[in-house]
């Protein structure tokens, strides 16, 4: 019962016969007072028209009754009376009545004041009197003029016993017809709530049957509406959901996977060290390869560390105007022996005045994740080339190698974490396979875009944009 009067459907289907019956309410008083001023306006314009046939039937302003047919203003209502009286105050004949003393007082005021007036007045019967109460009467009043001065008047009365039993017919068809029409509009407002609430309840159906364990499936709501759109919404958003969930599965699965690779490593070496008594340098050597495998590993758990703090928006960042070219220098210098050793040239081409607003020391990182990455992959006799510049009006730092490529249908996904391509997996800072989603989030935190131009067996080129300095920030900061 509590549920019942808290639905939207009960409080939509209230305010609907609220507002109804107040609209109601509004055009039953309008179509009320129009009736009755009509009515009244037909009633008055009779009784002048009537008037003033008899004011015209006063030949020279003599007041002869005799002149005067009384005929009914209306063929269902007779005249209640039709009075004649001079300037003085004078009655002539009643030339008809219904009521047993009509009042000449409405009549002698429009003599007195010389103004006709329409008007409507209450019989008043005695208590002690046993004839019924008297319907009001609606009067009219014209003046006789004679030589441009009123000598005379004439009242005509009408019953409005007929009018008052049709306005009680339509007060009784009002009073009857609205309390139905509300009826009749709230069973249909109800039942149209229902319908067009029913997906809600499919809505809220469809939530309670999805699970962490399964959220395959969708609402598919065809409808253009605002439920549709809703349900639309919340589609894309299980969907959300099912990719997050996949993408951590699959990141548990990874990270368990190259962690168990260095763990087995580890086990095997200290085992077999422990089977027998071994020479120093034999432990000495058990214990670079573990020290190896141990720094591998918090390696890759520091970059795991820094992303998840990158995801939650906790990884904070200060930043200040960079030289991109003299941020390049060093490290390609710095690099020089290592790609001389395995036979791969590396050159820099700079323009020195390419200027960022951002952090140096994760340029760098980003930088060096690059070139690390192209190095690992081009083979000896290779080359890797760093250019600095600009293109519209963004500053563009292009890492471009002559190895194995990357396949086409693993270009999509290389920078996701742990990615399991044939060769881009392999493509990250280390072993960890976590370099190019570093670099992807670092270039995101700039302001900027990365993209991959690569063809299998003919080199990649990483392509990263930022966008530039902005000269306020420069005299701001400093470079």
């Amino acid at each position: 019962m509590h549920r019942f009067l808290h639905s939207i459907r009960l409080r939509l289907t209230l305010w609907y016969a609220g507002v109804l019956a107040v609209a109601l309410l509004l055009f039953a008083l309008s179509v009320y007072i129009f009736v009755v001023r009509t009515l009244q306006s037909s009633i008055d314009t009779a009784l002048g028209s009537y008037g003033q046939q008899a004011v015209g039937r006063q030949v020279q302003g003599r007041l002869n009754a005799r002149t005067v047919r009384a005929s009914p203003v209306f063929h269902s209502e007779p005249l209640a009376a039709l009075l004649i009286m001079d300037i003085h105050g004078k009655k002539k004949k009643l030339v008809k009545s219904d009521a047993p003393s009509p009042s000449y007082q409405e009549l002698r005021i429009a003599l007195q004041s010389g103004r006709e007036s329409c008007g409507t007045f209450q019989v008043v019967v005695p208590r002690n009197a046993k004839s019924p109460p008297r319907s009001p009467e609606r009067y009219c009043i014209k003046l006789v003029y004679h030589h441009g001065r009123a000598v005379g008047g004439v009242e005509v009365l009408q019953s409005l016993a007929g009018v008052d039993q049709a306005l009680d017919r339509l007060r009784l068809a009002l009073l009857l017809g609205i309390p139905f029409a509300l009826l009749l509009a709230g069973a249909g407002g109800w039942v149209l709530a229902g319908r067009a609430l029913e997906p809600v309840d499919s809505i809220t159906q469809m939530a309670r049957s999805i699970t962490a364990t399964d959220l395959s499936r969708r609402i598919n709501l065809s409808r253009q509406d605002e439920l549709g759109r809703l349900a639309g919404t919340f589609d894309d958003m299980i969907e959300r959901l099912e990719r997050a969930f996949q993408e951590q599965r699959q990141l548990t699965a990874d990270v368990s996977h190259e962690l168990r690779s260095p763990l087995t490593v580890l086990e095997a070496q200290t085992t077999l060290s422990l089977k027998r008594a071994r020479t120093p340098e034999e432990y000495q050597q058990v214990l670079i390869s573990v020290q190896e495998e141990v720094e591998r590993m918090s390696g890759m758990v520091k970059h795991l560390l820094m992303l998840a703090r990158a995801d939650a928006g906790q990884e904070e960042m200060l930043f200040q105007p960079v030289l991109l070219g003299a941020i390049a220098e060093p490290i390609v210098d710095g690099m020089q022996a290592l790609v001389h050793e395995k036979g791969v040239s590396l050159s820099l081409r700079a323009d020195r005045g390419v200027l960022v607003h951002g952090n140096a020391g994760r340029l760098r990182q980003m930088l060096l994740n690059l070139l690390d990455n192209a190095v690992r992959h081009t083979p000896a006799g290779g080359r890797v080339e760093v250019t600095v510049g600009t293109e519209s009006a963004m500053a563009l730092l292009t890492v471009t190698d002559s190895g194995e490529g990357i396949e086409i249908q693993d270009l999509p996904h290389i920078f996701h974490r742990f990615y399991r391509g044939d060769r881009a997996r392999q493509r990250g800072t280390g072993n960890s396979g976590l370099g190019l989603s570093i670099v992807k989030w670092i270039v995101e935190a700039h302001g900027g875009d990365i993209e991959v131009r690569s063809e299998s067996g003919r080199g990649s080129a990483f392509r990263v944009s930022l966008p530039l300095a902005v000269p306020e920030l420069v005299e701001a900061g400093g470079v």
